[in-house]
């Protein structure tokens, strides 16, 4: 039997969400129709209160998708174990939970909790196992509740909670019991607007777990009474939802639009940042790829299996390379200037001034893509990188996918290998697109950006190919005037 899961975002990048958590499931055999999202807030509240996409006056607001509709979703997986590999590999995943009950206030929730809880199979088997510890966790969206007003939260669910056989363990639980509060991105926009200084509802020196623990630990753990460290100290996610838009919680935050009471199971790729800083990267050039983005990419690649073949034309120091092999895939790379293929810039600029304006991680050795796949650990390294033109055959249908960032012309010129003169940006992107409907096998995608100006954008400008399908269109808002969007096609 499927189970429903909630699938909290990160609030940015809001037309990347979908298509990234799409692709990734698509990569582990789950199709959008088993998938079944739908929005949390739609799907629990009875008021109009979602923002339903551009047409809204508040979502134009928004001018770098910071909410949008997309910020919570109820899906559906096979297993618990399919639902965190599917969230671990997306980078705009905030939290996933397991969902026991839901509904628009907390007595909807407790009432439809109650009643899976006393048929579920899976959830009785939990509340009679004496070895399942647990504790409990809150997240609220827009506001920051002290820990009493937390633990009197998880005493609406008091009848569930005092039934658990299993003790509390406040370090190392085996089972975080989730209660979360959502509120409609058109909530939060408004409670943004009027936020204060931030602070919190009300001030407490006692901790949550610990309150939880002297409340509950009679009925639920039999007497078991451990110290522990704080909330925010056990998860190291202090005030989880701040960057929801919840910086300068209002002292009376408006009514929750969905409360979600079930079993917090995964974080999503939080570390993406940290692993391709581009900063700590013995080579990088000017237009690198910043390393969140270059992971969103890959995903969205949906590279279905280990070692497929992953091609970048206009590779550079290889950014995008980095993730897609970090991910498991065979790369290779081309680049019409062999400036960074070589590591030439950056190792000239160390013979010109003696030593470089940045810290290298690697000391005084020569830098090249190379260095960078051994600092992640990437012994293999790159299948090949070579100077050559994106026009330049390969056998027919070798490739599995197309990643790349082509040149704009902007802080890189974009040149052909024949005559060495300057491409318009358009005519880069029609040779990319013929480029991949040779070289694609029939399924492959291709994924690259096209910028464009916000206000003369329309969907039929888009250079298209007979034998590549549009599946995703997302927008990278990067001023009021100008965008980049992450086209993902499909051979045919």
């Amino acid at each position: 039997m499927m189970g429903i899961y909630l699938i909290r975002f990160v609030p940015r990048l809001a037309h990347f969400r979908i298509p990234e958590l799409l692709s990734v499931a698509a990569s582990l055999g789950v199709d959008e129709q088993s998938l079944d999202l739908r929005p949390a807030v739609a799907e629990c509240s009875t008021e109009l209160v979602e923002c339903e996409g551009p047409e809204d006056p508040e979502w134009r607001e928004d001018t770098y998708g910071t909410y949008g509709p997309s910020l919570l979703q109820f899906a559906r997986f096979e297993s618990d174990a399919l639902a965190v590999e599917v969230a671990r590999r997306c980078v705009l995943v905030r939290h996933l939970a397991r969902v026991i009950g839901a509904g628009q206030m907390y007595e909807l929730c407790l009432a439809d909790a109650l009643e899976r809880w006393r048929t579920e199979p899976w959830l009785k088997a939990i509340a009679d196992d004496p070895h399942m510890s647990w504790r409990c966790r809150m997240d609220a969206m827009g506001c920051a509740y002290a820990n009493e007003q937390k633990v009197e939260k998880y005493h609406v669910f008091g009848e569930i909670l005092k039934g658990i056989k299993g003790k509390v363990d406040l370090k190392r639980p085996k089972m975080q019991l989730y209660v979360f509060e959502g509120r409609s991105p058109l909530k939060l926009k408004l409670m943004h607007r009027d936020r204060s200084p931030r602070r919190k509802l009300k001030s407490s020196s006692s901790s949550l777990d610990d309150a939880l623990g002297h409340e509950l630990q009679v009925a639920a753990s039999g007497g078991h009474d451990e110290s522990a460290a704080s909330f925010d100290e056990i998860e190291g996610d202090s005030d989880d939802d701040a960057s929801d838009g919840s910086r300068g919680a209002v002292s009376q935050p408006p009514q929750p639009d969905v409360v979600v009471f079930g079993v917090y199971l995964s974080r999503g790729f939080h570390d993406a940042a940290r692993i391709f800083d581009v900063s700590k990267r013995c080579l990088m050039s000017t237009t690198s790829m910043e390393g969140s983005m270059a992971v969103i990419m890959a995903n969205m690649s949906s590279m279905r299996r280990q070692n497929e073949v992953v091609c970048d034309p206009f590779c550079g120091s290889a950014s995008l390379l980095l993730s897609a092999a970090y991910l498991g895939a065979q790369v290779l790379g081309f680049d019409i200037d062999d400036t960074s293929l070589s590591g030439r810039s950056i190792n000239d600029k160390r013979n010109r001034l003696g030593e470089l304006p940045f810290p290298c991680p690697l000391g005084n050795a020569v830098c090249t893509i190379t260095k960078n796949f051994e600092q992640l650990g990437l012994r293999e390294g790159p299948l090949d990188l070579a100077v050559m033109d994106c026009g330049s055959a390969l056998r027919d249908g070798m490739l599995d996918v197309v990643l790349t960032d082509p040149p704009y012309g902007l802080r890189e010129g974009a040149f052909e290998q024949t005559d060495n003169q300057l491409v318009a940006a358009k005519d880069i992107i029609l040779s990319l697109l013929e480029f991949s409907a040779r070289q694609l096998r029939p399924g492959g995608r291709l994924v690259y950006f096209l910028p464009v100006l916000r206000h003369e954008y329309c969907d039929e400008n888009v250079p298209s190919h007979p034998a590549l399908k549009l599946l995703f269109n997302a927008e990278q808002p990067l001023s009021i005037n100008f965008s980049r969007r992450l086209m993902v096609l499909e051979r045919l």
